[in-house]
């Protein structure tokens, strides 16, 4: 019987080789999303001329014409509007916008106790970041505490009346960390309870199954009743 020669067979594994460079690096990917087509090629013209076009105008509005410090209202109009700027001229006022800040970010809310939005604020999110990362533990624990413990925390803070809290009237609530706080919280509340009463329509059990179907089909037709 004839023994196999093994002569010119590899005894060892080939090293992997680099891939062409025609499908790697940056000339690929613009081969493939910008003119892997004559439509995609047009496309990408013309895209590329409308950034052309309106970048300059957006950095000369934003950086080179913009006011960026100021005592009042007249660093940021023209003189026809009884500022210092020559008629014409167009730009960013980040000086208003530096000194608006506050309102912007916490609306009326009273200024000795706008630590309170902002603690509830820094609150979410030492609570949310750990819930988005995948290897911090405990994840139950600190649902618990995000949806359940810190809407009642927020409600505290922001309302007060309580625990020495001066009370605040949600007249005065407003800008982005009070929507925010706001926001989570009515999210917070209402996720278990469209839960229960999603479970509770499914019942067989005939009262705790119409209460849930009228209370469901009211909340939703209020919309076309306010309208």
């Amino acid at each position: 019987m004839q023994e196999h020669d093994m002569s010119w067979v590899r005894t060892e594994m080939v090293l992997a080789q680099p891939a062409p460079a025609s499908v790697t690096g940056l000339g690929a990917w613009v081969r493939k999303n910008l003119i892997a087509s004559t439509g995609d090629t047009i496309l990408t013209i013309v895209g590329i001329a409308l950034v052309a076009m309106i970048l300059p105008q957006i950095i000369n509005w934003a950086f080179i014409n913009a006011v960026w410090t100021g005592p009042d209202r007249t660093v940021c109009a023209t003189v026809a509007q009884g500022g210092i700027q020559p008629d014409g001229w167009t730009g960013a006022c980040w000086a208003f916008v530096n000194a608006k800040f506050g309102q912007f970010m916490l609306g009326r809310y009273p200024i000795e106790e706008r630590w309170r939005p902002i603690l509830v604020a820094i609150l979410f999110v030492a609570l949310l970041v750990p819930m988005l990362m995948p290897k911090v533990p405990r994840k139950g624990l600190n649902a618990v505490l995000l949806f359940f413990v810190l809407p009642i925390v927020a409600f505290v803070l922001l309302v007060g009346g309580m625990f020495g809290l001066p009370h605040v009237e949600t007249s005065l609530w407003g800008g982005l960390l009070v929507t925010l706080s706001l926001s989570f919280v009515g999210i917070a509340v209402s996720l278990p309870l469209g839960i229960v009463l999603a479970l509770g329509r499914r019942s067989k059990m005939p009262i705790i199954k119409t209460l849930c179907v009228v209370f469901i089909e009211t909340v939703r037709g209020i919309p076309l009743i306010t309208v």
